[in-house]
């Protein structure tokens, strides 16, 4: 169950319209490649750092307390952060309706083209749902596991919730000339439907940490 869960969790990671879009537009600029590695480096780091820290701060907290009060809080956390995704998810389909029209992306996206290595990474780093890679590492903290096993658990979340960002550099870099030339329609696809994506994402994970955090109640 647990791989079922990370595995969600890494594609609403992975599915992220502004971390697609931005490392498409860094592979479509001069230096692409390496430029959007260093973007995908710095995505791949954000990950780890915040999965590792949290599940330490858990298992640090239960070590001043009982198991039973740490998990009993972790499911209170999972069930109000769900309560807020799914209410986020409703604000954005009530604007989304209103205006008719798709979100403008960030103004900085347009400056990716232009910008050094260094700043592509820390763009990864900015980029990533961090309040997702949190919430998917308390379900690895909830499942009790050895050392071993949760450093395995928190890799293959890493793994999934970086595949969009390096399957498009792999592509460009392995066969250039053929997928090069569609980077700008991608991109544009999915500037033209990041907003029904983002609703989506938001409200799947709303809805599924609420019935865990409900189910963890009972």
């Amino acid at each position: 169950m647990l791989f079922v869960t990370l595995t969600l969790f890494g594609l609403l990671i992975a599915l992220r319209p502004l971390g697609v879009t931005a490392v498409l537009l860094l592979l479509s600029g001069t230096r692409g490649t390496i430029r959007s590695l260093g973007f995908a480096v710095g995505w791949v780091i954000t990950i780890a750092v915040i999965g590792v820290a949290v599940i330490v701060v858990f298992q640090g907290a239960q070590q001043g307390s009982s198991q039973r009060a740490v998990s009993h809080a972790a499911v209170v956390l999972e069930f109000v952060v769900g309560v807020g995704a799914l209410a986020a998810a409703a604000v954005m389909l009530r604007r989304s309706r209103a205006r008719l029209t798709t979100r403008t992306p960030p103004q900085w996206l347009s400056r990716l083209d232009k910008v050094g290595v260094t700043l592509a990474f820390l763009a990864g780093v900015v980029t990533v749902s961090h309040l997702t890679v949190a919430v998917a590492s308390v379900e690895i903290y909830r499942a009790h596991l050895s050392a071993a096993d949760a450093t395995l658990a928190l890799a293959w979340l890493v793994l999934v919730g970086t595949s969009s960002i390096v399957v498009p550099v792999v592509l460009v870099g392995v066969a250039p000339r053929r997928f090069r030339p569609r980077l700008a329609q991608l991109t544009a696809s999915i500037n033209a439907h990041s907003n029904e994506m983002a609703i989506v994402i938001v409200a799947v994970l709303g809805a599924y940490l609420t019935f865990r955090g409900v189910s963890g109640q009972i």
